[in-house]
C-alpha cells in the first residue's frame, strides 16, 4: 500500500497538469508577494487586509513543501519497514 501511495505521488508530480498548477500557483504567490512587501500602508485596515494576503501567501507557498512532506513521510516509512523485514 506505501508503494502504491508512492507511485501515485510520482504519477501525479509527472502529470503536465501539476507542473501547470504549480506554475500558476506561484504566479499568484510573485504577485501578492509584491503587493505584501511593496505597497505601501495607507490607513489602519489595510494592515489587516495585508495580514490576510499574508496568509494567503505563506498558503500558496506551502503546496509544494507539503507534497514534499508526504513523500519523504513515505520513503521513511517504506525504510522502516524494510528494516524491520531485515531483522
Amino acid at each position: 500500500q506505501l508503494r502504491e501511495r508512492q507511485r501515485d505521488w510520482e504519477r501525479l508530480l509527472s502529470n503536465p497538469a501539476w507542473g501547470q498548477l504549480i506554475e500558476t500557483l506561484q504566479a499568484q504567490a510573485d504577485a501578492l508577494q509584491k503587493e505584501v512587501l511593496y505597497r505601501p500602508l495607507t490607513c489602519d485596515a489595510d494592515v489587516y487586509q495585508r495580514e490576510r494576503q499574508a496568509g494567503r501567501l505563506i498558503g500558496l507557498l506551502s503546496v509544494t513543501d507539503t507534497v514534499t512532506t508526504l513523500q519523504s513521510e513515505i520513503e521513511v516509512e517504506i525504510d522502516r519497514l524494510k528494516q524491520g523485514d531485515s531483522k
